[in-house]
């Protein structure tokens, strides 16, 4: 009799059989339990008291590769600096790619445009323009004679109580709803 589904072999005619044994993997660096990962205080003060915020970052800072080298929140900590850095506009477009190439250890420079180039010194200018064009229209009318107070400067644009006017439309039976007009 013999089974084919076992590493065991027969040797000889006897009883004796020899299993061939794989040692167990013991990883390069010991394994972390969620309950035992350390929060930074950054971390703390965003996640603030919300108990499953929490324990979704500890399973993330706990869950790791073989060699419990590289855990998973660290890998998406360096995805998302190079797409928030690099990528803003597409990050969505660009995560796959940007998660494979770290996890590979890749250099990002090869395959992607990592480095911006930019001259901010014309936009800075601009910038500095428009500030001193804007400049007078936030400041305070200043009083003619000393003892008394400034003139109260007239706005420059009303803005609408748009729920007071939305209860005169809703009287007459038109406008938008008070969640829609919320939003707007």
């Amino acid at each position: 009799m013999s089974d084919f589904g076992s590493s065991a072999r027969h040797s000889g005619g006897g009883s004796e059989i020899d299993e061939e044994e794989k040692p167990a993997y013991i990883p390069k660096n010991p394994i972390i339990l969620p309950h035992e990962v350390k929060l930074s205080k950054i971390m703390q003060d965003l996640i603030g008291k919300d108990k499953r915020q929490e324990h979704l970052h500890r399973i993330l800072a706990s869950a790791a590769d073989k060699d419990n080298q590289f855990t998973v929140a660290a890998h998406m900590q360096k995805v998302f600096k190079v797409l928030i850095e690099s990528y803003p506009n597409n990050a969505l477009e660009k995560l796959e790619e940007v998660s494979y190439l770290i996890k590979h250890g890749n250099d990002l420079s090869a395959f992607l445009k990592t480095s911006q180039d930019c001259d901010y010194k014309a936009q800075a200018r601009d910038l500095a323009a428009f500030i001193e064009k804007a400049q007078p229209l936030f400041q305070k009318a200043k009083a003619e004679e000393e003892g008394e107070e400034p003139p109260e400067a007239a706005p420059v644009c009303s803005i609408q109580d748009l729920l007071a006017d939305q209860r005169l439309f809703r009287a007459a039976g038109i406008g938008f709803s008070q969640q829609e007009l919320y939003l707007l």
